[in-house]
């Protein structure tokens, strides 16, 4: 997953990069969901939802596999310091079992 930041207009509008909108120039509609952290925006074959429940369950499920991907640490890659930190508990286990 590709991340960036972009520019908000003080009129609320996106100020989208011309790669995302090369993306979207064809597309008339787009999917947006969204939490109190994260507004996910869906370019993929947006279908009409017959139901708002249908919708809603859609989100909820979408939701749940981003829950997912956050545990598995997807979207917020680790820094150095957790690198090193990582590397210098393996180097002390290493050591402890050779050692015994």
């Amino acid at each position: 997953m590709k991340s960036e930041i972009i520019k908000v207009n003080p009129d609320g509008s996106l100020l989208l990069p011309e790669t995302l909108q090369s993306l979207i120039k064809d597309i008339q509609e787009l999917q947006v969901a969204w939490n109190d952290e994260f507004m996910i925006i869906n370019y993929s074959k947006v279908q009409k939802q017959t139901s708002e429940l249908n919708l809603e369950v859609k989100i909820e499920q979408f939701f749940n596999q981003l829950d997912k991907l956050l545990a598995f640490n997807e979207i917020d890659p680790i820094n150095a310091d957790d690198i090193e930190t990582e590397i210098a508990a393996y180097r002390i286990e290493k050591n402890s079992k050779n050692q015994s």
